[in-house]
């Protein structure tokens, strides 16, 4: 049930992946548009399987997110052919990368990632549905680009047992500045990218923190 959220941090753009294989070596770096774990693994499978690789047609990647690896997401890179994946210190420390390799891999494990949590999420009060006349849409959401006419600001609502809440607040205290976050959207099925604001954090019911978080739709 649970996708959970990735929320920014400083360091990609200093951060580097050598991949190295039978029909020749590159290396990707993040581009300044990388803010998230999940942007970082975005960019990196479409780079990865680019036509100007030189492995391009000899071997092909996937990069899925793990959800068993609590209180953080995961991440799996596998490769039809194996690979060597030799990462910097930065990216090491941002995706929590593995130092020891293993020879040539044809699948890779990232175990946790320091800047995510896997939980319970959701995003609500500013789905941009119009249903209706008027600022408000009967569906309790508002028009979009209205957001002054909400009642209230829009937030991503969290349930986190006491670990998971515990790595959202290392999380939450390690952000970049803007904080931005990709949150799993459960009503839609889908990443919505969001920028977080004030915090609260209350207890649902023993072991159970509900953490509400504001936030307004990023550019």
């Amino acid at each position: 049930m649970s996708k959970g959220l990735a929320i920014s941090v400083a360091g990609w753009a200093s951060a580097s992946l050598q991949v190295v294989t039978g029909f020749g070596n590159a290396t990707w770096v993040p581009s300044v548009d990388v803010m998230t774990a999940l942007e970082a693994s975005d960019e990196l499978e479409a780079w990865i399987n680019d036509a100007g690789r030189p492995w391009f047609g000899g071997i092909s990647y996937t990069i899925s997110i793990r959800e068993d690896r609590r209180p953080w997401l995961g991440l799996t890179l596998r490769a039809t052919v194996g690979s060597t994946y030799n990462a910097d210190a930065e990216l090491r420390a941002l995706l929590d990368w593995p130092v020891v390799q293993q020879g040539l891999l044809s699948i890779y494990t990232v175990t946790g990632i320091p800047s995510t949590v896997d939980c319970v999420t959701d995003v609500g009060d500013w789905t941009p549905r119009v249903v209706g006349p008027g600022g408000f849409s009967r569906a309790g959401a508002f028009v979009v680009d209205s957001q002054a006419y909400s009642l209230r600001m829009p937030s991503v609502e969290a349930l986190c047992d006491e670990a998971q809440a515990a790595a959202l607040g290392e999380a939450l205290a390690a952000s970049s500045d803007p904080r931005t976050a990709q949150v799993w959207r459960h009503a839609t099925q889908e990443w919505v990218s969001v920028c977080l604001g004030r915090v609260d954090r209350s207890r649902a019911q023993m072991p159970i923190y509900r953490v509400t978080m504001e936030a307004v739709s990023c550019p």
